[in-house]
């Protein structure tokens, strides 16, 4: 035998041992890999890759489409938060208004009574006023009245002049308390 066949057999050995197949199967199985590889090259590859490239497309698109919800909702997220800073300002702007409002309002209230109370004052004074007026009136009417009273009475008594002071003045006196 010659080298050539000794390696061959050889490598055949070791190869049923190790594997459990001859060189013979193992050539066999190669090759009839590489014929359904060109097979499916020549036949199916073009079909393989065109659904390969369409899934990758897809799959393209919808990462574009997730990628542009995503952005969307960012925007989303940060147009929220503008608007809830925007009422939060709003509030507190709201709440200082009707501060002020009711600061106005409670300064006009009071402002009101105040001037209320001066006019009920004010009345109050030109009543008295009034009543003073008329009192003095009457008295002086009642003076009057006692010194005619007295007048007569002078006259018909025919008193004299000393005794005439000291009757008004007892009945003035007496009119008084």
């Amino acid at each position: 035998m010659s080298a050539i066949d000794r390696i061959t057999t050889a490598v055949n050995d070791m190869l049923q041992t190790a594997l459990g197949v001859s060189l013979l199967d193992m050539f066999i199985q190669i090759s009839a890999t590489i014929i359904l590889v060109i097979i499916v090259k020549k036949f199916f590859w073009g079909k393989i890759t065109a659904f390969l490239e369409k899934r990758g497309e897809i799959l393209s698109a919808e990462l574009q489409t997730l990628e542009n919800a995503k952005s969307k909702a960012l925007e989303l997220e940060t147009m929220r938060q503008t608007e809830y800073t925007e009422l939060q300002r709003q509030k507190s702007q709201v709440i200082q208004e009707a501060r002020k409002i009711g600061e106005a309002e409670k300064e006009a209230i009071l402002l009101s009574a105040k001037h209320e109370a001066l006019r009920i004052a004010v009345e109050a004074n030109l009543q008295l006023e009034y009543d003073i007026q008329k009192a003095k009136e009457a008295l002086t009417e009642e003076v009057v009245v006692l010194a005619a009273q007295m007048a007569t009475k002078i006259i018909q008594a025919e008193v004299d002049p000393s005794k005439y002071t000291e009757q008004v003045s007892k009945e003035f006196l007496k009119r008084e308390s």
